[in-house]
């Protein structure tokens, strides 16, 4: 006996970005707000502060546009929708905490110098 509360169509990959695409795109907005602020930053302040590894590696191989963009827009999007596939309760609560987190944290690349440092 199934008792999940969820259709076949809804728990099938194309079902479940049906049903969260709205939320899928304010995660990948937030994910974009993010990597154009990294994007500033590297090219203002140079590389070296980025502070997250993996991204800090791809702007160093790929340079302070692509390496971003590559490794800060497109593998956290990805994650993302490995999270929505395979934890499929706890995504939406998962992908708006790091649609946030992302928020924040484009905030503070475009103005956390100011704020930080007075």
């Amino acid at each position: 006996m199934n008792i999940s509360m969820e259709t076949d169509s809804d728990s099938s990959p194309l079902g479940l970005l049906v049903r969260y695409r709205q939320l899928l795109l304010f995660y990948a907005l937030a994910l974009f707000f993010d990597t154009v602020s990294t994007i500033y930053f590297m090219n203002r302040g140079g590389i070296h502060l980025e502070i997250h590894p993996l991204v800090r590696w791809g702007a160093l191989i790929y340079g302070p546009i692509a390496g971003p963009f590559l490794f800060a827009f497109l593998f956290k999007f990805l994650s993302g929708l490995l999270v929505l596939f395979y934890v499929r309760r706890l995504a939406p609560c998962i992908l708006r905490l790091a649609a946030a987190v992302s928020t924040i944290a484009g905030i503070l690349n475009f103005w956390g110098e100011s704020l930080l440092m007075r």
